[in-house]
């Protein structure tokens, strides 16, 4: 909830777990072009970034091809989060599976 509380305050937020090693500064990596970055914990540029899968199944008729957005892991260690109302929405998303599941609060 804190989380959330923040964002719906207009604070940007950056968090990095108490045992995260910055190398260099985080926001030299990062796009900055979405409510979320999150750090990955993918092993080459294809699963650290993210890739589009796709199939082709000629059984579905008209609605035959699908895509979907695959990445490797994404990681809650690190992150920044910019004020949006998506980014609310999504803070508390993450709370209320946080309660149903039993987390600390």
């Amino acid at each position: 909830r804190a989380l959330s509380a923040l964002l719906a305050s207009g604070a940007e937020l950056l968090y990095a777990d108490a045992d995260a090693v910055l190398g260099a500064p985080p926001f030299e990596l990062a796009s900055l072009d979405s409510d979320f970055e999150l750090l990955s914990d993918g092993w080459d540029e294809e699963s650290a970034h993210g890739f589009i899968m796709g199939a082709d199944d000629p059984s579905m008729g008209w609605s035959r091809y699908c895509e979907t957005s695959v990445v490797a892991s994404l990681s809650p260690a690190l992150f920044f989060a910019r004020p949006t109302r998506e980014a609310v929405a999504v803070a508390n998303r993450m709370a209320a599976r946080a309660a149903a599941e039993g987390w600390p609060a």
